[in-house]
């Protein structure tokens, strides 16, 4: 079996998210990171993750990233 490895971020607003994935029925297929912002997109632009949470301006380093989910955290202001 195939475990996925995804970095996400431990923050306040990725609760539901983080609490969905420790639930759902892919939790055995993936290694879950929690880690900064920066974190998950230096694990993603390294090849050390195969998913990542990440900020949406990563997509533009590197022309094979994809969005693969149309949830996203965002704001409607400032944070």
């Amino acid at each position: 079996m195939v475990k996925y490895k995804v970095s996400a971020v431990s923050y306040f607003n990725t609760i539901p998210f983080i609490y969905g994935i420790n639930r759902s029925d892919i939790f055995n297929q993936i290694e879950l990171f929690l880690d900064f912002p920066s974190e998950c997109a230096r694990k993603l632009l390294e090849d050390e993750v195969d998913i990542a949470l990440v900020p949406i301006v990563i997509l533009k380093k590197n022309p094979q990233f994809n969005i693969i989910s149309s949830f996203c955290i965002g704001s409607n202001g400032k944070v």
